[in-house]
């Protein structure tokens, strides 16, 4: 899967849920966002917002500077009775865009829409320069889940060498896909070995059908660490759903306020189910 940042810079790498996650090509940046000001709510910029059916605006003072972000409705609401935008109806929270995919989502998952912060006015701590919006739909863009694709790969990779590594002999575990699904791969391998490339069907497995290899063994749980089924399917169990949303552009990530809890709580297991899998693989040799 690839995806442009709407910046065009090179695209990042995210290898952890703690590792930085920079969020240039995923905000819209000030100069493109539709801004409401402090005082008499401007018609003109309301209707605006309303006809894109935007739910935010960062709101500016009257020297143009950002003092939060302000519900579209709220300013609907003021208009309605004559009342002025003050700044206290906005809410000045912000991430800056060299945040983790930890800190993204943990900020997201309280609220809609934050500002993006870059580097600090003049070396100040407090000031925050900002330079952007990102909302929830923002989270539905190519190029973030070109990134949520990074650690699903890693994941995927990571299992199917462990695979290899503790069966020599496929046939051990191709029983445990369900019947379609296993003459689907072993029709694949027959067809690679027919071509001079004699694989193993473990390279015609997804990551949904390689986590429910691993739910299916019992060696390969315990070499993991789980003590049953169970404990596996309740780290494992938002996977399949995740890596379906994001190899389907056409589906949406992210809808409503507890999709980023969702999504959250997934991110983690992908990346805690690697880095086991990674340090029984290290052990191994």
């Amino acid at each position: 899967m690839t995806a442009t940042p709407k910046s065009g810079s090179p695209e990042p790498q995210v290898s952890g849920l703690y590792s930085p996650l920079f969020l240039q090509g995923l905000y819209t940046t000030l100069e493109d966002c539709l801004t409401l000001t402090s005082g008499s709510v401007d018609l003109e910029r309301l209707v605006a917002l309303e006809s894109r059916r935007y739910d935010h605006a960062p709101l500016l003072d009257a020297n143009r500077r950002v003092v939060g972000v302000i519900y579209t409705k709220t300013a609907r609401e003021r208009f309605e009775t004559g009342q002025p935008l003050e700044e206290r109806d906005a809410e000045l929270t912000w991430v800056h865009e060299h945040t983790t995919l930890d800190g993204l989502l943990t900020s997201m998952s309280m609220r809609r829409a934050v500002l993006v912060a870059g580097d600090m006015v003049d070396g100040s701590v407090s000031t925050p320069n900002l330079v952007g919006l990102f909302t929830l739909s923002d989270f539905n863009l190519h190029t973030f889940r070109a990134r949520l694709y990074s650690l699903l790969a890693d994941l995927e990779t990571h299992l199917a060498e462990l695979m290899q590594v503790v069966y020599d002999d496929p046939w051990t575990w191709l029983e445990w896909l369900p019947e379609g699904q296993r003459v689907g791969v072993v029709g694949s391998w027959e067809l690679s070995k027919r071509a001079g490339v004699d694989l193993s069907p473990v390279h015609a497995l997804n990551l949904t059908q390689l986590v429910t290899v691993v739910a299916s063994s019992k060696e390969l749980r315990g070499q993991l660490g789980f003590s049953s089924r169970r404990k596996f399917d309740e780290l494992t169990g938002g996977i399949p759903d995740l890596r379906n949303r994001v190899m389907h552009p056409v589906r949406h990530l992210v809808m409503r306020q507890e999709d980023v809890t969702a999504l959250h709580k997934t991110a983690a297991a992908v990346c805690s189910l690697r880095d086991i899998v990674a340090g029984v693989l290290a052990k191994m040799g």
